[in-house]
């Protein structure tokens, strides 16, 4: 599929729903995360593409 992680946002006004997955599609994580943490968790991530609703 891809030679990187994805990771895809599900936007809101507080919350995002946050899920990674590596290349084969397992999941990594799925969680909610703050509107403050995000960019924080981003910075943090190793090469990925990020997809938003």
């Amino acid at each position: 599929m891809f030679d990187c992680n994805v990771i895809a946002i599900d936007l809101a006004k507080n919350l995002f729903q946050v899920c990674k997955t590596d290349k084969n599609g397992q999941v990594i994580y799925n969680k909610a995360i703050s509107r403050a943490k995000l960019k924080g968790l981003l910075i943090k991530e190793k090469k990925s593409l990020v997809a938003m609703e």
